[in-house]
């Protein structure tokens, strides 16, 4: 750990010791090497146009404008989609489209049935195998008694 908080002391008067041609350098450097972290996705794969399609449908059930890419599913209210979970027979046939590209195993189709509210459950995992996020976010609104909260989600 003291090891660690020398070099950081060290790296706190660096920026002004670099010229821009050292950090023009480093750019060039770190161009090179990507961000592993990061996962790319491939858009033009099947699975994606299919979770694209999947994604489309409910939004046009709710009322939305179709999206281009996954990237564009933000701020989409629970309720919403927990309303198109229960009204669409599509994801309880073990012969959908969808489960033709992505595992049932993964999706947890087999116990469906005991998950309260599936489609979420559905929505998550798609996201997860093609490398995104389905991250909800809540907010809440004050009224004349107290706080009415709700959950909004987004592909990230």
């Amino acid at each position: 750990m003291e090891r660690i908080n020398k070099i950081c002391k060290k790296l706190k008067g660096l920026d002004e010791i670099l010229t821009k041609e050292h950090l023009k350098r480093i750019e060039e450097i770190l161009a090179k090497y990507p961000d592993t972290n990061k996962k790319v996705v491939d858009k033009t794969s099947k699975k994606y146009r299919m979770a694209l399609k999947f994604i489309n449908k409910i939004l046009r059930h709710i009322g939305m404008n179709e999206i281009d890419d996954l990237y564009g599913f933000r701020m989409v209210e629970r309720e919403k989609i927990l309303k198109f979970g229960q009204e669409c027979k599509m994801i309880d046939d073990p012969k959908c489209k969808l489960y033709k590209y992505f595992s049932k195993h993964k999706m947890k189709f087999y116990i469906r049935k005991m998950i309260d509210h599936y489609i979420i459950t559905l929505l998550k995992y798609m996201c997860k195998d093609l490398g995104l996020t389905f991250k909800p976010e809540r907010k809440q609104i004050k009224k004349n008694k107290g706080f009415d909260y709700f959950t909004l989600y987004s592909i990230i």
